[in-house]
């Protein structure tokens, strides 16, 4: 199944091509400005967002053709993007509206590509969460990433993946000292678990379904400026190394590290934002052992539920609005959710009953 968006667009359409000379083969990136006050179509809802919607043909056509969307930034009476044009591209400008629904996405292991730009260095206390379920090895029998803002050649950077052997690893790659943490336990295939890992500024833990599997001592990861991506470590557009295979659900990154029972409170479970409180959907702010209190919304710089997308993008729902990019569409499936979050019973009954 596909994620219909939906896109407000201009009636104008600008072809762009790119004419290759020396030195370089390559054009590279340029920046785009228009006039807001120009594309006179409404902003309707809180997630809309005016966009620049690039395609390989003039027909825009998301069956046949790869179609990108770009986010544009204010400035003034302007609102500009940058984008890399490779070839010929057809371009219009709109506004991008949010589509809603309750799914996860089905990664192949073989070109998968979620990229975020230049974000989220984690240099202090930090936590790393998501539910996976591998289906086995990629196409290239490597690691398969979760998250990575890591170049293992280059640069400094981080990374959160599975082994091709499917135990969970932490990468952490600071003045030229590469620390590589893995887990005891060795996940089974075609399973949702939930994979964790927390950093206090001293030690980095592991957990498996929210139970501790290996403390390190660990440096926190240094800058860098790695593109930060999701489901494969992206060097650059021709180099996409250790691709996941499986699906992901529920990807949450804070720059805090939560305590244990902070983390089984939430993990069953997606989250709301209720003023500046964390709100876990199924059990209320209200009652009386709330595990999660003593975090707030801001603590979270990143939240894919993966339920929220705007035109080719994932929605990410922390205040930093960090939305991943969705060009390839041979990469991934997008899949009614079956991740446990939360649970559910068979049947009515005791829970330590196995046909409950």
């Amino acid at each position: 199944p596909a994620v219909t968006t939906f896109t407000s667009v201009t009636n104008r359409t600008w072809k762009f091509k790119e004419i290759k000379g020396l030195p370089t083969s390559d054009v590279g990136t340029v920046k785009l400005q228009i006039e807001t006050a120009g594309l006179l179509i409404p902003i309707t809802g809180p997630e809309d967002a005016i966009v620049m919607i690039v395609s390989d043909s003039p027909n825009f056509d998301p069956a046949t053709d790869n179609i990108d969307t770009v986010f544009m930034t204010q400035n003034g009476i302007y609102h500009q993007c940058y984008y890399d044009f490779d070839g010929t591209k057809f371009v219009k400008f709109g506004i991008a509206h949010e589509t809603l629904a309750p799914f996860h996405m089905d990664f192949d292991g073989v070109n998968d590509k979620i990229q975020l730009g230049n974000n989220l260095n984690l240099n202090a206390n930090f936590t790393i969460s998501s539910w996976v379920n591998t289906s086995g090895s990629n196409a290239t029998l490597s690691d398969k990433t979760i998250v990575s803002k890591f170049n293992s050649l280059t640069a400094d950077g981080y990374s959160f993946s599975l082994t091709d052997a499917n135990r969970v690893k932490f990468i952490s790659k600071k003045a030229g000292v590469t620390t590589t943490i893995i887990s005891n336990t060795v996940l089974p295939i075609n399973t949702w678990r939930n994979v964790a890992v927390t950093y206090d500024g001293t030690n980095l833990r592991m957990y498996i379904d929210g139970i501790l599997d290996r403390t390190n001592a660990l440096s926190a990861p240094s800058t860098s400026n790695n593109i930060f991506s999701v489901a494969s470590n992206y060097i650059d557009k021709l180099t996409i190394l250790d691709v996941f295979k499986g699906k992901l659900d529920e990807l949450r990154i804070y720059n805090k590290a939560l305590t244990v029972t902070e983390l089984r409170f939430v993990m069953n479970q997606e989250l709301e934002k209720i003023g500046l409180a964390i709100k876990g959907k199924e059990l209320p702010l209200s009652i009386t052992k709330n595990d999660i209190s003593a975090k707030v919304w801001s603590d979270l710089v990143l939240y894919f539920n993966f339920n929220s997308y705007l035109g080719t993008h994932i929605n990410d729902l922390s205040n930093n609005r960090l939305r991943g990019s969705l060009i390839d569409r041979t990469g991934y499936l997008i899949n009614v959710q079956t991740s446990p979050i939360p649970y559910i019973t068979t049947n009515d009954g005791n829970c330590n009953l196995a046909a409950t």
